[in-house]
């Protein structure tokens, strides 16, 4: 990113548009506050900096916003309800309306208030594609290195992480089975997670970004070593829908057709040539030595709002009153926290936003949709660092200025 390209914005814009990218990178540590991680906390430091000409009559009047507030009114009265009425208590109350209220704030503040104001879409996404870049080119510096000399190299300060079963993990040991890089982050789907959104941008976005190639089979590269199951399957279907978009733009569309399904079938035939990914796959589907298996453990906590009372089953037992140790995907989690309605209001949310989108931005909604039933991504971290990639299109020229 050339000096021109960055002056051109204002100091505050740079700074908040980076603090946006890195975002889910600050949510891993814990901050000198008990309680807070290290994101929340720098949100609210900078809440005095920003929040005076952030606030105008206009800032909360988008249909996301409007949508958002619904959403938060209904968390705020069927989790109060579900506290004081309801038979199902898996938590302390005061943690379940700490999360409620965390969940509400950091997307009001960083998403609905601050992003309007100090957020520019291109900006923003000149700092993904570069942060993703570094991050994937490490990850693929840590497999080198792993198999080429067996060591481990870590690219997380796991002293500060704010979950501290990180720190005591037998990474050695596990790497035994399989290796499974992370790059920046705690865990290969976290990484992904990040990652897919810029290699969604540097294969739908504007035509200007330089080496877009080049960096999508860096970021591809980088997803699939990861061993995530759901980073592979990101970058087959990322790519499958790349290729037919572009068979559609030309004229012997039959020809391109087959041309994709023919290059997709070489790489997976390809793909299963190599050990780790061979193991990545078992490890999804295959059950180990307690009966379950990846897939299992995203998809099992459903049987728990299906054993809920009806009346739980239609409004939840409230916001952050999950079972203790028991993985939710984002589907189950909205299901059994929020019942039917909280997980339909949740979709809602994402019409609007559809609606006025990019190409690239669609495609990316679907996505992100598609991820809800594998991953935890009902989150205030989630919401303010996706949202602002979804939801921003004021800047007219962001489609069109060249991408470094």
């Amino acid at each position: 990113m050339s000096f021109v390209a960055v002056n051109k914005y204002s100091l505050e814009k740079y700074f908040y548009s980076f603090f946006i990218v890195i975002f889910p990178l600050l949510t891993i540590y814990r901050s000198p506050v008990p309680g807070l991680r290290l994101s929340t906390l720098l949100l609210l430091l900078i809440t005095p900096l920003l929040i005076e000409k952030s606030l105008t009559r206009n800032t909360l009047a988008s249909k996301t916003s409007k949508f958002f507030f619904l959403l938060c009114l209904y968390l705020f009265c069927s989790t109060s309800f579900s506290v004081i009425f309801g038979s199902v208590i898996n938590n302390d109350i005061s943690l379940i309306y700490f999360r409620l209220f965390n969940f509400i704030i950091i997307p009001i503040l960083g998403v609905f208030i601050f992003s309007k104001r100090y957020f520019d879409l291109n900006l923003g996404l000149r700092i993904l594609i570069n942060i993703t870049i570094v991050s994937s080119i490490f990850l693929i510096f840590q497999t080198t290195v792993f198999y080429t000399t067996g060591k481990l190299l870590s690219g997380v300060f796991l002293s500060y992480v704010d979950y501290a079963q990180y720190a005591e993990n037998d990474y050695s040991a596990w790497a035994k089975h399989l290796y499974r890089p992370t790059s920046f982050f705690t865990e290969p789907a976290h990484f992904c997670q990040f990652a897919f959104v810029g290699l969604v941008y540097s294969l739908f976005g504007n035509e200007y970004i330089q080496n877009r190639n080049l960096k999508a089979l860096v970021i591809s590269t980088a997803m699939i070593l990861s061993t995530s199951v759901q980073g592979i399957m990101l970058v087959f279907l990322i790519w499958a829908i790349f290729i037919f978009s572009k068979s559609r733009q030309k004229k012997n569309k039959l020809f391109y057709a087959f041309l994709g399904i023919f290059l997709m079938t070489v790489v997976i035939i390809t793909a299963f040539q190599f050990d780790f990914f061979v193991k990545a796959i078992n490890r999804a589907i295959t059950l180990n030595a307690s009966g379950g298996n990846a897939f299992l453990a995203r998809t099992s906590s459903i049987s728990d709002f299906m054993a809920l009372p009806f009346i739980h089953k239609i409004f939840g037992v409230g916001f952050g009153n999950p079972i203790p140790d028991q993985y939710f995907n984002s589907i189950s989690y909205a299901l059994y926290c929020t019942g039917v309605i909280g997980l339909v209001l949740m979709f809602i949310l994402f019409i609007p936003i559809y609606k006025q989108s990019f190409y690239f931005q669609k495609v990316t909604i679907l996505l992100l949709i598609m991820l809800f039933f594998g991953s935890h991504l009902f989150t205030a971290t989630s919401i303010l660092f996706y949202f602002p990639f979804l939801n921003n299109n004021n800047n007219n020229n962001s489609q069109n200025e060249p991408i470094s």
